[in-house]
C-alpha cells in the first residue's frame, strides 16, 4: 500500500513564511541602518555639546582669574 499526499498547499505555505520572513529581515536592517546613523548624529551633537560646556568653564575661570589679578573679586 502507498500512500501520496498532495503538498502543494504547504509548499505554498513555507513559500509565503519565507517571503515574510525576508521581507522582515529587510525591514530590521533599514531600521538598523536608522538607528546607527540618528546614533552616530547624537553622539556629534553631545561632543559639540560636551565642548561647548568645557569652553563656557574656561572662560569663567578665567574671568574669576582676571578679576582676582584686578582686585574686583568678590
Amino acid at each position: 500500500m502507498s500512500i501520496c499526499r498532495d503538498i502543494t498547499e504547504r509548499k505554498q505555505s513555507e513559500k509565503e513564511l519565507s517571503k515574510h520572513r525576508e521581507h522582515l529581515e529587510d525591514l530590521v536592517k533599514e531600521r538598523t541602518i536608522e538607528f546607527e546613523e540618528k546614533n552616530q548624529e547624537l553622539e556629534k551633537f553631545n561632543e559639540l555639546f560636551i565642548g561647548r560646556e568645557f569652553r563656557i568653564k574656561e572662560l569663567k575661570d578665567k574671568v574669576k582669574e582676571l578679576k582676582k589679578q584686578l582686585g574686583l573679586d568678590n
